[in-house]
């Protein structure tokens, strides 16, 4: 009874439990062990540790948008200004008024800060603010029936992808025009890039511009390598999890899910799939099941080169071990819903504050 486990010790125990061939119990032997991890002093910061807030803004300008980092510059997004803060002194650097929703979505693109609004607007700001080019929402009259919202930016080589609702647009990045236009069969579900390749999943499958187009129908999610293109798809209660070849499409396995599955995250040697069942992680060569927790780490799962950074159901930023699924760290006094990776930092913020969380563990007081 694993429960009565929970109650005591056995930490080894549970380690072992966790990869027994049968799921059930090394999902369970996981979720217990990471919560009785979670309360000890082994992943806990050091008292005093360092947990780096920026403060909101002033007037209307404090519900938080989007977090980027631009080197080792941090940029912090409002629905109508953009700041920017050095990472070490957290010292803001310069601030700018965008107006007209320009700030909900933010990308940095070579020496470029882009940074638009989900009704298209768009704004290029070199690394000290001053303007380069703007370019105003294609439709001034939003309505539900042209509705076309911008979702994502995604930097691809040294150009710039504005994904769409209904479409995905190739930008010039020196003057934001569009140098040409995908219309896609119903929604957009999913889009990912790497410097080499760009794919998308719509309602006609899965679109990579450089290897060409497979079938993939009710894809829910797309996430890329130069090796693999691993994609989402069912309905109902049949979802499928698959890894393609980067250079031919081919499938490489294909790993059928009971729940529904968010688009999978890709570390190189491991895919990252999250199910109502929780966060599950498989090994990208052949699919095989490498650990699986029933606890909702709801909103990221993020790679980093300290570990997986995920957040608990209270919005808690957790760094677990990506081999084994195993609590590292945690930092009980952190919340947040949105987060970005430069280096050892992690700009973690909710809508009010943005956090700087030191990944590498050397906080210290302050």
């Amino acid at each position: 009874d694993l429960s009565l486990i929970d109650q005591t010790g056995f930490e080894d125990l549970l380690r072992k439990l966790a990869g027994d061939p049968d799921m059930e119990i090394r999902r369970r032997a996981l979720t217990v062990l990471n919560h009785r991890l979670a309360s000890s002093p082994s992943v806990q910061p050091p008292r005093g540790g360092r947990y780096c807030r920026v403060e909101p803004g002033t007037g209307e300008e404090t519900a938080v948008e989007s977090v980027s980092f631009a080197g080792d510059m941090l940029i912090v997004g409002y629905r109508n200004q953009v700041r920017a803060f050095d990472t070490q002194s957290r010292r803001e650097l310069w601030n700018r008024r965008t107006g007209d929703g320009i700030g909900e979505i933010v990308l940095t693109a070579g020496q470029q800060v882009i940074l638009a609004s989900r009704y298209g607007s768009l704004l290029a700001l070199d690394m000290r603010g001053a303007v380069r080019w703007s370019r105003p929402a294609d439709n001034q009259h939003w309505t539900e029936e042209n509705a076309n919202e911008l979702t994502h930016l995604f930097r691809w080589g040294d150009e710039i992808i504005a994904v769409r609702w209904h479409t995905l647009e190739h930008l010039d990045p020196s003057t934001g025009a569009t140098k040409s236009t995908y219309q896609a069969k119903g929604y957009i579900s999913g889009a990912d890039t790497t410097e080499a390749s760009l794919c998308f999943v719509d309602g006609s499958g899965l679109r990579c511009l450089n290897e060409g187009n497979r079938e993939f129908l009710n894809g829910r999610g797309v996430s890329v390598t130069s090796e693999r293109i691993c994609a989402v798809s069912g309905d109902g209660s049949d979802y499928h999890l698959a890894c393609l070849s980067g250079s031919t499409l081919s499938e490489l396995w294909n790993r059928p899910f009971r729940y529904s599955v968010a688009a999978p995250v890709q570390d190189g040697l491991r895919v990252f799939v999250e199910t109502w069942e929780g966060l599950t992680a498989l090994r990208s060569l052949d699919g095989s099941i490498l650990w699986t927790i029933a606890e909702n780490v709801n909103s990221y799962h993020l790679p980093t080169e300290y570990g997986l950074l995920t957040r608990d159901p209270t919005g808690r930023p957790e760094l677990r071990d990506p081999q084994t699924g195993e609590l590292r760290r945690v930092w009980p006094q952190v919340h947040g819903t949105n987060v970005a990776v430069h280096g050892k930092w992690a700009a973690i913020t909710d809508s009010e504050v943005v956090w700087l969380v030191d990944l590498s563990g050397r906080d210290s007081p302050r």
